[in-house]
């Protein structure tokens, strides 16, 4: 285990039902139980890959169990009965909702985060649309259309240049 994977601590928070960890490297990751539950990495939870779209988990869910797992690990028991997650500390550490995180784990996996163009957003709260038509609305929605199995290479979203 990595210095940046090794807990120093586990505050269950009862208030919201979430978890905070403080590593070693001195980070503090926050995870709401909304967070940990679609993250879930159980067998039951991860049945049918990567293409599996998970459900939003029930309003009001909280982590209601937190209990160490061998050396490696903290098993948690949702308020919605839930209770096979076995969640790893390097997983809990890749997880990290923080902006930071999020920024190497996009960088990790070869994607560049968008950042707003403002030009863009001002021309079409003049009256065009952001994608540069004309057009002050569409019938129908920009579509983004993936292929079952398939990884967007790419996500473009109106008002952001990546």
């Amino acid at each position: 285990m990595e210095l940046h994977d090794t807990p120093r601590e586990v505050i269950h928070h009862q208030g919201d039902g979430g978890l905070e960890v403080a590593w070693a490297d001195g980070h503090r990751s926050p995870y709401s139980a909304a967070e940990l539950r679609i993250h879930c990495p159980c067998p039951e939870c991860l049945t049918g890959g990567a293409d599996r779209i998970r459900p939003a988990p029930a309003p009001g869910i909280r982590v209601d169990g937190v209990e160490p797992y061998g050396h490696y690990a903290l098993a948690l028991a949702f308020s919605d009965g839930h209770h096979d997650g076995i969640f790893r500390w390097d997983y809990l550490r890749y997880w990290c909702p923080c902006a930071a995180c999020a920024e190497r784990r996009a960088r990790d996996n070869g994607i560049a985060l968008p950042e707003p163009d403002f030009a863009l957003t001002a021309a079409a709260s003049s009256g065009g649309c952001a994608c540069g038509s004309a057009a002050t609305a569409h019938a129908a929605p920009h579509p983004l259309t993936l292929q079952p199995g398939a990884r967007p290479q790419s996500i473009t979203l109106q008002g952001v240049r990546r």
